[in-house]
């Protein structure tokens, strides 16, 4: 019997104890702000943009088009950093990042009461494509300690490494070689004080940070003639057939460069080589502006320098001509 009693006794305490943790622990909850976090999925989308030449004739169809439809069969890759305020947070914080092929898994969960900054670059395959071996992409797709980063289609989250070049303008064209001038697209796009609350959805309008050069070049009366631009150099011998080629480039100032209106100079060389082996050689500067195709026409004439023409000229969008005449 006093078995018995003494097991009711320890039984019935055991009870009491439970009951009151369980209250305690239900006051903590209760003190405690509860996170609600919800799935965003984010949907970057090219604003269009018709790049093409000013000036065209009325009913042609503009020189560009051919290249924006061949672009749409390229390959398109999505860089995204994500970065965190929390409540009472002063500045934002890193938070994920992440490299897609595919925008349709572009997604991640966020904390009511934090507010996000989301910026994203894509980039669309032109002339020139991003290096990658195994499906690792170097610049401008290098993460945390300039390591390269993989295609994952999904979000890497980190309070630490992110993306840190996307706005750098440098791209690897190949292993050892880069360019801040590549001949491919680059989009952006960039967002902040993102609410979760507001949306279960989240649009980036990406724009184009991106500019045409269309060359036209005259075979000189002898020699060779070299043109260097951005790193670039074209040659034209006298035995060549006329030169007529548009490429479509990004500029390096990414976060600038897609906001409307942007422009910057660049210099042109020339140097012609005539047979004799003598040298002469000329420069003029040409105005890049975003979203338009500057169309170069250019070419060499007589036995010795006289001047420069040069002419701009263009309509309200897209293309402006410029004829450079070298009178040698």
């Amino acid at each position: 019997m006093k078995t018995t009693k003494w097991s009711w006794l320890l039984f019935i305490a055991c009870v009491f104890t439970s009951c009151e943790k369980a209250v305690l622990s239900g006051d903590e909850e209760r003190g405690k702000e509860q996170k609600i976090t919800k799935i965003i999925s984010i949907h970057p989308t090219a604003i269009h943009v018709d790049l093409a030449e000013e000036g065209a004739m009325a009913g042609s169809k503009p020189r560009m088009s051919g290249i924006l439809e061949s672009r749409a069969e390229k390959t398109k890759l999505y860089a995204l950093n994500i970065y965190e305020k929390r409540k009472g947070a002063k500045s934002y914080s890193k938070y994920a990042y992440g490299l897609f092929s595919d925008p349709s898994n572009i997604a991640i969960r966020m904390t009511e009461g934090s507010l996000y900054k989301i910026e994203c670059l894509m980039t669309e395959d032109g002339e020139d494509t991003i290096y990658n071996k195994d499906n690792e992409y170097l610049l401008p797709f290098l993460h945390g300690t300039d390591k390269p980063t993989k295609v994952e289609n999904s979000f890497i989250m980190s309070t630490k490494d992110n993306l840190g070049h996307i706005l750098d303008g440098k791209t690897n064209v190949s292993a050892k070689d880069i360019t801040m001038y590549p001949r491919l697209i680059k989009s952006y796009a960039v967002i902040e004080d993102f609410d979760p609350k507001s949306a279960n959805d989240l649009t980036l309008n990406l724009k184009h940070a991106a500019f045409g050069l269309h060359f036209k070049i005259a075979p000189p009366e002898e020699g060779e003639l070299e043109i260097d631009y951005l790193h670039y150099t074209l040659t034209v011998k006298s035995t060549d057939p006329a030169y007529d080629k548009l490429s479509v480039y990004s500029f390096n100032m990414i976060s600038d460069a897609c906001k409307d209106g942007y422009k910057g100079d660049i210099t042109v060389k020339m140097k012609w080589t005539k047979a004799d082996g003598s040298i002469e050689e000329a420069s003029t500067t040409v105005t890049l502006k975003r979203n338009v195709i500057m169309v170069m026409d250019i070419s060499v004439t007589g036995p010795s320098p006289k001047g420069i023409n040069f002419t701009e000229e263009g309509h309200e969008m897209s293309t402006e001509n410029i004829t450079w005449h070298v009178r040698k």
